[in-house]
């Protein structure tokens, strides 16, 4: 008798809970999204895209130049991604084949992760740079770039931060611009002939580089020859195409 008492209780229980019991909708999770951004105690990155991965990445990219920025700004270490993605939080959906991610965090609790590549040492070793190749005279854009590329370079040119390119290239892949989009803190990811936008701890650009072309980049803000080894303070490498 009193083994089916607990039944019935428990059985009205979670009858009294179906929100508990079942996936938030879209539409629940980007309510919890647009809570999250104007909660001033917050740090966040958003993005989307129809790859999920790409989404989390660009996301994760995102949110570690908003908590470099304001560590700057308390004459704090900058963070690398790995040290960052633990403590975040994530939020997505999907509709159709578009992936949304919103990761974030409070940002208390950013400015109290320690680097762990500078928590033993005072002053950090720099970086070893590769010997110089860019040449001295200027070289030919690339003849593939199209009028609507042009475009997108001109406009992209005319930034100076992550933060500002973000949201023309989100407009961009809205408009279908650009098709495909990634994050990646390696030289040797983004596709050969997707453009590539160097950014440095800060958010700052270092360089925006053509497609390969005959073995060799073009960096558009200067018109010269570069590469991804010029810039050794470049921590994560944002490309589309």
């Amino acid at each position: 008798m009193i083994r089916n008492n607990i039944l019935i209780l428990l059985t009205l229980i979670l009858a009294s809970l179906p929100g508990r019991m079942s996936a938030d909708s879209p539409e629940e999770i980007e309510a919890q999204m647009d809570r999250v951004k104007l909660d001033e105690t917050m740090i966040y990155g958003e993005d989307f895209s129809d790859n999920k991965d790409l989404a989390y990445d660009n996301a994760l990219a995102e949110l570690l130049v908003t908590a470099n920025e304001l560590r700057a700004e308390e004459d704090l270490q900058p963070l690398e991604a790995s040290e960052l993605k633990p403590a975040a939080k994530e939020l997505r959906y999907t509709k159709g084949t578009r992936h949304v991610v919103l990761l974030y965090m409070p940002k208390v609790q950013m400015m109290k992760i320690h680097p762990k590549m500078h928590a033993d040492t005072p002053t950090p070793t720099p970086p070893k740079k590769d010997p110089p190749a860019a040449p001295t005279t200027p070289a030919p854009s690339p003849s593939a770039v199209t009028p609507a590329a042009d475009e997108i370079i001109e406009i992209l040119c005319g930034q100076d931060n992550w933060i500002e390119i973000k949201g023309f290239i989100t407009r961009y892949k809205q408009e279908g611009k650009i098709k495909a989009t990634g994050a990646v803190d390696s030289a040797s990811e983004p596709p050969a002939d997707a453009y590539s936008i160097l950014i440095d701890e800060f958010g700052g650009i270092l360089a925006i580089l053509s497609p390969m072309n005959g073995g060799q980049r073009i960096d558009y803000r200067t018109n010269r020859a570069d590469n991804e080894s010029n810039h050794s303070n470049c921590k994560f490498i944002f490309w589309y195409k």
